[in-house]
């Protein structure tokens, strides 16, 4: 079960879409699966490096794939998909609970289970802006339930 999460994951990618909250210069915009960043004032210098999770992608896989929990209510009911989630990460790289977020719900046990899954993340590397400060970051992440 575990192997067919992370093979899924990877052929599918994460799809991550990101949202910069640096001074209203960044937008985030999904169409076609694709995230398009535009800057709303005319000078494209301005830019940011974005969060990383500890260990990076195969760190995140390798975390989703063992906490993940399937709720057992829902084993016999064949409900399968995507929650969207929605959380800030601070300066310091930390998420805090009040930012967590459902933004595309599939049931509300799944909500939970990804409301948990992003609550117990350990802190993440922070996004900083082009002159190397932390700054905080909106992050739209998809989980899937397989």
């Amino acid at each position: 079960m575990k192997l067919v999460f992370i093979i899924t994951t990877l052929i599918f990618g994460l799809q991550l879409n990101m949202i910069g909250q640096v001074t209203n210069e960044v937008i985030n915009r999904t169409e076609s699966n694709e995230t398009i960043i535009e800057h709303l004032e005319s000078d494209t210098s301005k830019s940011f490096t974005y969060p990383e999770f500890p260990g990076g992608d195969i760190g995140l896989f390798t975390y989703l794939s063992k906490k993940t929990k399937y709720p057992n209510e829902l084993k016999d009911s064949g409900i399968k998909g995507i929650v969207y989630v929605s959380f800030l990460i601070t300066e310091t790289g930390e998420i805090p609970i009040d930012s967590i977020q459902i933004k595309q719900s599939l049931h509300p046990l799944l909500d939970e289970e990804a409301i948990r899954l992003i609550s117990k993340m350990p802190n993440w590397k922070p996004a900083t802006d082009q002159k190397g400060n932390s700054i905080k970051i909106r992050y739209n992440f998809p989980i899937r339930f397989l």
